[in-house]
């Protein structure tokens, strides 16, 4: 599971129409005038949109007008992650890591993008250390221990991360809790427990 916890930033309809359209076409203007704040507010507006290179854009401008933000870092780590620009977002989350060290989760996004690098080792190590540094939604970085377990064939450990996340996650986390139980299956096709994949598979269908 993916708990990216993306910097969240409402705005306003009138800002939608004031700022967005003229920044496609003219970039370079819109940039001299936008605070940092209004750069992140851009940024996540083009980010929600799908439009990741000019998130990426008005998020490095952020950064340079704001280098002590562990928030604005974690967001353009994300971006670059989304992107697949790996060593981008691996330093974004590493600045985050320099400014708040005890955050749980530039250390699981950086174990989803050692994942993605096939960086086994690394991707073990980044989540267990989201696992001791947060105990608010730990069960979202026990559910991504028990994933690089897997991934590594720690098939009894990820087992036992991935039991403790589903008794951890809160019972209004469906979204969550569909996420974990289906790395539960995973799981279990690796082992051949058919009995195991089977109630798994009941507790999904409920959900659905």
């Amino acid at each position: 599971m993916k708990n990216s916890a993306i910097l969240a930033v409402a705005v306003s309809v009138s800002f939608l129409l004031t700022a967005c359209a003229p920044v496609s076409t003219s970039v370079k203007n819109e940039q001299a005038a936008l605070t940092t704040d209004e750069n992140v507010k851009l940024a996540s507006v083009y980010e929600t949109k799908g439009e990741l290179g000019l998130a990426l854009k008005f998020y490095k401008l952020a950064v340079e007008e704001n280098k002590n933000s562990a928030d604005i870092y974690f967001a353009l780590g994300n971006v670059n992650l989304k992107m697949k620009l790996y060593k981008d977002a691996e330093d974004a989350y590493k600045k985050v890591l320099e400014l708040k060290p005890a955050s749980p989760a530039a250390y699981n996004n950086l174990s989803w993008l050692y994942l993605q690098t096939n960086e086994l080792g690394k991707a073990e190590e980044a989540a267990k250390k989201a696992v001791k540094s947060g105990p608010h939604e730990i069960y979202a970085y026990l559910d991504t221990l028990g994933v690089v377990q897997i991934r590594m064939g720690k098939l009894t450990e990820a087992e036992e991360n991935l039991k403790e996340a589903v008794a951890l996650i809160p019972p209004e986390e469906k979204e969550g809790l569909k996420q974990i139980f289906n790395h539960q299956l995973e799981l279990y096709k690796k082992t051949n427990d058919e009995s195991k994949a089977s109630s798994v598979q009941n507790k999904l269908n409920q959900l659905n």
